[in-house]
């Protein structure tokens, strides 16, 4: 996976103020997301890590005759290490955060290339499509790592979406 690194390149000639600090304000989002997405992405990859070890661990401490709580403990070490791995959702919100800072650094490339050698007019422009792209990048991406977040809120138990046996009389 890629990194967001912030551009050697400076803002537009002539940008104003309020643009240059949305700027810079685009550019820390793209790094934020970037480490976040990283340190979820690693967050994961050790759950998985844990998990694996643990179960394969248990059927070497069986044939070398370890203890009962030593084989309950890496049961519950692997239990515990699914779990997260479910509940943190570590791959998914990586990924997506990934995605956003990829997104994000791809537009500022955009406006940087598109603000070469053009009238201020169409600068002003060029910056207004960056705006809106944005705004609805961060918008749509937002509402899409809400939704991953939320999804074990909303999750039923296993069966539960089974109608109940009808009972007679």
């Amino acid at each position: 996976m890629g990194t967001y690194r912030r551009s050697k390149r400076e803002p537009p000639a002539g940008s104003p103020q309020h643009e240059l600090e949305y700027l810079r304000s685009v550019e820390s989002l793209a790094e934020e997301y970037s480490r976040n997405g990283k340190r979820r992405l690693r967050r994961h990859e050790a759950t998985v890590f844990t998990a694996l070890s643990a179960s394969a661990g248990v059927p070497v401490a069986v044939a070398a005759g370890a203890p009962g709580w030593v084989l309950a403990s890496l049961g519950a070490v692997a239990a515990v290490s699914q779990a997260s791995q479910q509940l943190l959702r570590g791959r998914e919100l990586g990924t997506q955060s990934h995605a956003i800072a990829v997104a994000l650094s791809r537009a500022l490339r955009r406006l940087r290339f598109d603000s070469g050698a053009i009238t201020e007019y169409q600068q002003r422009r060029v910056f207004e499509a960056l705006v809106e792209e944005t705004e609805g990048l961060l918008s749509s991406q937002d509402d899409r790592m809400l939704e991953l977040m939320r999804y074990e809120a909303k999750a039923q138990p296993p069966g539960a979406d089974v109608a109940a046996p009808a009972t007679r009389d």
